[in-house]
């Protein structure tokens, strides 16, 4: 998660909606898996794997996201030049 925010403050997105839905399902993945693995085992049951098994894959499919963010980034900036960084507010 650091890592995303640390990209996103530097670095110009020329996908925003798709850096927003990255880190939505980034976020959903990141609070589901260590809650369902601190259930499953802490009270011994069953019924939240699938719980701990739907946040890792949401926490890759955020990492995915990610690397499509970061590739489009790249080869659009490959085309315009050096890569800028954003202005802080």
């Amino acid at each position: 998660m650091a890592l995303f925010g640390l990209y996103y403050r530097g670095a110009e997105v020329p996908t925003p909606r798709l850096a927003r839905v990255q880190v939505a399902v980034s976020a959903v993945g990141f609070w589901m898996m260590p809650v369902g693995l601190g259930l499953y085992l802490g009270l011994d049951d069953h019924r939240f794997k699938p719980l701990v098994y739907a946040g890792a894959l949401l926490s890759l499919a955020g990492m995915g996201l990610f690397a499509a963010v970061v590739v489009m980034a790249t080869l659009r900036r490959g085309a315009a030049g050096p890569m800028r960084l954003a202005r802080a507010p």
